[in-house]
This record gives C-alpha cells, sequence and structure tokens, in this order.
C-alpha cells in the first residue's frame, strides 16, 4: 500500500498512526510541490484525487476520515471503529466533538491576533475548554475512551499534540495536563509499541507549511522542551 500526502503532519499524521496500530505496512509518496502533485494525481485514476490518498493495488481512496475505515477492515480489525453497534455510534459521537476542536484550532491559525484567539478557546467557557471537559469526564479512568484502542484515541492523541504546540507556542505551558485523563490517553497512545517509534520520528515535522502561518507553531519536539523547562 502507498500513502501520499505532503512532508508535513497536516490531517495524515493519524492515518500514518493507524497503519502502524492497525499491524499494516505502508510506504509513503511526499509530493515535494503543487506542480509535483499536479502531474502525481493523473496516474491515481480516481474520480475524487485529494490528499491524503490511500492506493492499494488498483484501489484508490481519498479524504483521512474514509482511509482508516479502509485499513480496519483490511486489516481484519474492525472493530478499530467500535465492537457492535452502540460503540459504532460512541466513536462517531467522539469524532463529532473531536471535529468541533479541529475546526476551533483551524480559526487560530487564521486570527488577527491568534494568541489571544487560542487562550480564548482553552480557559473559562472557551469551546475548547468545554470539549476537553467532556471527553474528561467521558474517559474517566478507562485506557481508551471505549476501554479497547479505537480510532478516536489515535484522533485526540493527535491533537493533543496539536492543542499543547499552540499553547507554547504562546508562551503557555501544556493545556492537556490539566486534564489528569486525557493526558494519560495521550501518553498510552504515544507510548503504544506500535506508534512509538513514528510518534518520535515525526516530533520534528512542521504541522502545517510554516510559510502559511502568521505566527511560529512549535514542533512537538520544541514543545516538549518548552514545557520541561
Amino acid at each position: 500500500m502507498e500513502i501520499g500526502y505532503w512532508g508535513i503532519k497536516g490531517i495524515a499524521e493519524p492515518v500514518r498512526w493507524s497503519v502502524l496500530a492497525l499491524g499494516l505496512h505502508a510506504t509513503e509518496k511526499n509530493p515535494a510541490s503543487r506542480e509535483e502533485w499536479a502531474e502525481s494525481k493523473k496516474a491515481l485514476h480516481t474520480d475524487f484525487p485529494n490528499l491524503p490518498y490511500l492506493k492499494d493495488g488498483d484501489f484508490v481512496l481519498t479524504e483521512s476520515s474514509a482511509i482508516p475505515v479502509y485499513l480496519a477492515h483490511k486489516a481484519g480489525k474492525p472493530e478499530f471503529f467500535g465492537k457492535d453497534f452502540k460503540d459504532q455510534a460512541i466513536v462517531r459521537q467522539i469524532e463529532g466533538v473531536l471535529g468541533d476542536i479541529r475546526s476551533s484550532l483551524f480559526k487560530v491559525f487564521g486570527a488577527e491576533n491568534p494568541g489571544e484567539n487560542f487562550q480564548g478557546l482553552v480557559t473559562g467557557e472557551g469551546a475548547i475548554a468545554i470539549k476537553l471537559g467532556y471527553l474528561n469526564k467521558f474517559l474517566g479512568d478507562k485506557h481508551f475512551f471505549l476501554g479497547y484502542l479505537t480510532w478516536t484515541d489515535l484522533q485526540f492523541a493527535y491533537l493533543a499534540e496539536m492543542i499543547d504546540s499552540l499553547a507554547a507556542s504562546f508562551g503557555h505551558k501544556s493545556i492537556i495536563a490539566h486534564h489528569a485523563h486525557l493526558h494519560g490517553l495521550t501518553t498510552r497512545v504515544h507510548d503504544h509499541e506500535a506508534l512509538k517509534a513514528r510518534v518520535v520520528a515525526g516530533h520534528d515535522l512542521p504541522y502545517m507549511p510554516p510559510a502559511m502561518l502568521k505566527f511560529k507553531l512549535f514542533t512537538y519536539k520544541e514543545t516538549l522542551a518548552f514545557n520541561s523547562q
């Protein structure tokens, strides 16, 4: 199998993690420019060319929400999206909450005063602060949101990285550390036997192209160093 995406974390990092968590193997193709991508996508022969993409033989799939579903069934582990219909619905529910958090984070990148915008989201009755409180309570003492590893755990651990990297970029210590259960979940995902090497290898990768941002967004390596001070 082949995963195609820019050479950054972006929206593809949880997809990369899911390949490993499911015991699969995929090579990766990183277009070096938009021109290279324009040429590469012609060879995909898909009606929906986009990044990231998954190529498995003649089968091509795009969209970061669809690819993990295919991977779970490819690996014979559909429980990655819930063991029964109730758990599957809960996975989708948590995905919705995480989507709200992601949308709020992306607004920071384009805000006139990104530091103030971020601070308002993660403190008090801020949109992200409220959602993190819900998730922390739901997780409780469980090791994972459903009690076993699912796609939502990987999604959250990556969002936690981004939240703390934004916090460090604006001079604030870890936000996730204030939510003990969520902090534990993030650590368990990062330390997962199948994921740890990739997580560490990605410490230096930018989340987004630096030229697109109005501020310096810390890498996770810089974030860890800042929080250890």
